[in-house]
């Protein structure tokens, strides 16, 4: 089953832009300015990877040798996740010492295949995972591991980056409870393949730390069945 309605706002005629802010990589959205939509302001937005660095960014999966692998804040595409170097002085891979480097690339290695199973195994649709290194919006150090879907139509064979900017920051897309499942599922993955205890150690920001909107789930809920017919007659006393 799908995780995501395969109609929702398709657009066959994908219109190009630039990465946006609204991956789980620094800024918050410009339109938002930092805020959600009841204008609270969210602070581990303002620097991810200092909040990733204290324990406050609540979208972090599992901290790797190389940083950390986070949840995106965008979910349009279901299991989008995004490895953040701990190397704040570095602006793009190249100015990692090669040692560092190598970490940073074997690190989302294995976040892609953690990504990958669990898509595979919650959506029968999983096509693929892309991956990309960009740093044109947010001039540090991460990676993008985008998972495809085959029911993004003619959409599949285009880069992630030719979807309408509003995939970015409408609210129906952002990351929320019902998300979590496969979050759960890339982290039990990506620990698995890392060598990491199945259970963290210490406290991990909650994601119901995050005052999102919006429905809880994308799935149709469940109807109630109804309630059986009795012909029994109502008990008299006497």
């Amino acid at each position: 089953m799908s995780l995501f309605p395969k109609s929702s706002d398709a657009s066959p005629e994908p219109v190009p832009v630039t990465e946006p802010a609204a991956s789980s990589a620094a800024s918050p959205p410009a339109s938002t300015d930092g805020a959600h939509a009841d204008g609270a302001v969210a602070d581990w937005r303002a620097d991810r990877v200092a909040a990733c660095a204290n324990g406050t960014n609540p979208m972090v999966m599992v901290e790797l040798t190389s940083g950390w692998a986070v949840i995106g804040d965008t979910q349009f595409l279901p299991g989008y996740s995004l490895l953040i170097s701990r190397h704040t002085d570095a602006a793009m891979l190249s100015q990692l010492p090669r040692e560092e480097r190598l970490q940073f690339l074997a690190d989302l290695d294995l976040l892609a295949l953690a990504v990958e199973r669990a898509c595979i195994a919650k959506d029968p649709a999983f096509r693929r995972v892309n991956i990309e290194i960009l740093g044109n919006t947010d001039a540090y150090v991460h990676a993008h591991v985008f998972p495809r879907y085959e029911w993004e139509g003619p959409n599949a064979a285009l880069p992630v980056w030719s979807y309408r900017d509003t995939r970015w920051v409408d609210e129906l897309h952002e990351y929320k409870p019902g998300h979590e499942p496969l979050r759960e599922a890339i982290t039990a993955e990506l620990r698995l393949l890392a060598g990491l205890p199945v259970e963290p150690e210490g406290p991990l920001a909650q994601p119901g730390d995050l005052d999102l909107v919006g429905p809880s789930s994308t799935e149709p809920a469940p109807s109630s069945p109804a309630p059986a017919a009795t012909d029994a007659e109502p008990a008299t006393t006497g």
